[in-house]
């Protein structure tokens, strides 16, 4: 991602051509609907799974990827299965 960065940058200043940058820019912008690099939500997210806050592995999978789905409906059902331990009215 740093190299698309700088790339823009370089294209903007009339350094490089505009074929180039798309060269450049293609490949992490296909990455399965996942972002490149490790941005704030991806962070956020990383460490919210990293506090038990969040299923496992559930910061790495691709939005595009039935594991997204999966782990949807496998949250649903923790939670479900929390509220329910808890005695709660909602649950029944």
């Amino acid at each position: 991602m740093v190299s698309v960065f700088e790339a823009v940058g370089a294209a903007g200043a009339g350094r490089m051509p505009q074929d180039e940058l798309l060269e450049i820019e293609r490949p992490p912008v296909r990455a399965r609907a996942r972002a490149a690099a490790m941005f704030t939500a991806n962070t956020m997210s990383a460490a919210i799974e990293a506090m038990g806050m969040s299923l496992p592995h559930s910061s790495t999978m691709a939005a595009v990827d039935q594991e997204t789905a999966d782990n949807a409906a496998r949250a649903a059902e923790v939670l479900y299965q929390a509220v329910h331990a808890r005695g709660c009215r909602a649950a029944s």
